[in-house]
């Protein structure tokens, strides 16, 4: 029973006692007052709609978190393409610049700028793999979901390996100029 429904249930016997022109005995309504309040429970009606906005609030939480990681992945894919596209122009100039030098050591170099196409395409990819699994994600195929896990986790490991392919190229462009400074020098 409800706080409404007692206090309906109340106000009934008051109308009945003062339609038998009897009084009400101040201390009796006291008592059958503090017997509604120590009874009470929350309301359906408040327990409906505080339900309702933990849901909406889990909901909207749920969603912003989601295009928090969104907005992080776009990010990173971005950083990855940046980095690895950047350092290929940048050794692409300085290759050009020691072709006049006639070198063995330009190999070294031009691999350097190889790892780093490579890992600006590995990016590239990525982010096509990024895309089809949010594509899945959202679309209604039963077996999309399991595809999605799995492209999101070829997203991840293609950004991994962009980044490990900057880190091996900048190490061969490095021990490649070390090689390079005597020679030119001489």
């Amino acid at each position: 029973m409800s706080i409404s429904d007692r206090i309906e249930s109340l106000k009934q016997e008051i109308r009945i006692v003062q339609g038998k022109g009897q009084s009400i005995d101040p201390e009796a309504l006291l008592n059958a007052l503090d017997g509604i309040t120590e009874k009470a429970s929350p309301d359906r009606d408040f327990l409906l709609a505080n339900h309702a906005y933990e849901l909406d609030y889990a909901r909207e939480t749920s969603l912003e978190m989601f295009r928090s990681v969104i907005t992080t992945g776009q990010s990173a894919l971005k950083a990855t393409m940046l980095l690895n596209g950047g350092a290929a122009v940048a050794m692409l100039a300085f290759v050009g610049k020691l072709v006049e030098y006639e070198t063995v050591f330009t190999s070294q170099i031009g691999f350097a700028v190889l790892m780093f196409a490579f890992g600006a395409l590995a990016s590239v990819i990525a982010t096509g793999t990024t895309y089809l699994s949010q594509l899945l994600y959202a679309g209604s195929v039963p077996w999309g979901g399991k595809c999605a896990i799995g492209l999101h986790i070829a997203s991840i490991v293609l950004v991994a390996g962009s980044l490990m392919l900057f880190g091996y190229g900048a190490w061969l462009t490095s021990t490649g100029v070390d090689l390079l400074i005597p020679e030119i020098a001489s």
